[in-house]
């Protein structure tokens, strides 16, 4: 069934902390897997350092049913369980997308620094994502399918069985007497996916019984090729000039644009990988070359998800997207971290004297004088001196003592601002979980 040197490959994540995590939906694999893995731990100096996880959606009404059946299961195989409830929400990509996403923001929550979440696919599981993705016109990237190991959330994602059959996981399941449910949805094949799995899968296999296992290695062979272009467009990355920014990154438009257009989309999608945010679908790189012919004093930018690319002053940013503001204002004593909301935050580097203050954001007409300048300025005009990029200006923290303006983030303190008052201040992105804008990993 499963290679037996399991443990060994572990051994040195475990000894450094890390905890495991098994993703339990109660299915048959989930559950063939799982027990052979308690099989393994069971005598390991390191079995108090594995959970598993139940994810109850709600969208089946079996689902209480299978809950009770995880949660029989892992007493009787005494294997610590976690549960935890969702709800799901169609937001235009599918349900069946809406509560992937949502088990996998479960999964994250739950992982510390260098933990490990182990998932239960496998052979068939590879070839089913393969030919969906065939099927839909992907390039390399997407028919690189599932990895066996991955970097996710704070630590990372290992599929063990990735080169076991189902037939495997099934005869495993057998010989134990195994329970395990059975989802009535998979055997809809108004679905893409249960198609492929019910009715063109078995004809493949039948003609040729190691298909799951042919595109195993093919996409390890994409896998070789993707990392030899990877090289490539990280080196012309650097010669971009990629730098952090206070939100996201930028890099040269001109040095980018020096490329051939294919060089181009090749430095854009590795730029977006590295960053850790889910690559957009193949169609949106047409709106990312009329990005990129733009004029200057165009603010064009390409959205997907949750992220976004923009141009501003000869550079090309990629950002996470933000909102404006949604408070209006806050009280702040001026020496305690302030968090803006959106994962913004205000800090103090230094020890100050406490004070009164109210921060608000952008207000037409303001002015300021900042106290290295004789004269006063519209706040418009002072943020295009400072150069804050256009979807930045509405989240400046100003900060206000009564009425009186004395400080403009970390950008200036205003003249007549008391001396031992907010000095050292930082103005600042921690990300909307407050973990930072990139997550370390490529979506399958």
């Amino acid at each position: 069934m499963i290679k037996k040197n399991i443990l060994q490959k572990l051994e040195a994540h475990l000894r450094a902390g890390a905890h495991l995590w098994f993703a339990y939906s109660g299915g048959l694999d989930s559950s063939a897997l799982l027990h052979f893995l308690r099989r393994e731990f069971a005598s390991s100096p390191y079995a108090d350092r594995f959970t598993a996880i139940h994810v109850h959606h709600g969208l089946s009404p079996f689902a209480d049913t299978w809950l009770e059946l995880c949660r029989d299961n892992c007493e009787k195989w005494g294997v610590a369980l976690e549960v935890r409830h969702v709800h799901i929400e169609n937001q235009g990509a599918g349900l069946e997308s809406a509560a992937r996403d949502a088990r996998y923001e479960v999964f994250k929550q739950l992982m510390g620094a260098g933990d490990i979440l182990m998932t239960a696919h496998h052979a068939g599981d590879q070839a089913e994502t393969f030919l969906y993705r065939l099927a839909r016109g992907a390039g390399l990237d997407g028919l690189l399918a599932m990895q066996e190991w991955r970097p996710f959330g704070s630590g990372a994602l290992w599929r063990p069985a990735l080169w076991t059959d189902r037939a495997e996981l099934a005869q495993y399941a057998k010989k134990y007497a195994l329970h395990w449910a059975d989802d009535e949805s998979n055997h809809d094949v108004r679905f893409d996916r249960n198609f492929l799995r019910a009715r063109a899968l078995p004809v493949f296999a039948e003609r040729w019984p190691l298909f799951g296992k042919s595109v195993l290695k093919t996409t390890q062979l994409l896998a070789e090729s993707r990392q030899l272009l990877d090289e490539y467009a990280q080196m012309d990355l650097l010669a971009c000039g990629r730098e952090p920014r206070r939100l996201g990154e930028a890099l040269s438009l001109a040095a980018l644009q020096a490329f051939s257009k294919p060089r181009q989309r090749a430095v854009l999608r590795y730029w977006i990988r590295a960053n850790g945010f889910s690559l957009p679908e193949r169609k949106l790189f047409d709106e990312f070359d009329k990005l990129m012919a733009a004029k200057e004093e165009a603010s064009p930018e390409v959205c997907w998800g949750q992220y976004v690319l923009r141009r501003f002053g000869g550079e090309l940013y990629l950002c996470p997207k933000i909102g404006l503001p949604t408070e209006q204002a806050f009280s702040w004593d001026g020496v305690s971290n302030l968090h803006l909301g959106d994962g913004f935050v205000l800090t103090c580097d230094v020890a100050n004297r406490p004070g009164d203050y109210v921060v608000r954001f952008r207000e037409p007409g303001l002015r300021a004088r900042p106290e290295t300048r004789a004269h006063s300025q519209t706040l418009k005009k002072l943020l295009q001196e400072y150069k804050i990029e256009p979807w930045l200006r509405g989240h400046v923290p100003l900060i206000f003592s009564g009425e009186q303006l004395v400080a403009a983030a970390d950008l200036f303190r205003c003249a007549d601002t008391p001396d031992s008052a907010l000095r050292g201040l930082r103005w600042i992105y921690t990300g909307k979980n407050g973990a930072g804008t990139k997550t370390g990993e490529i979506s399958d």
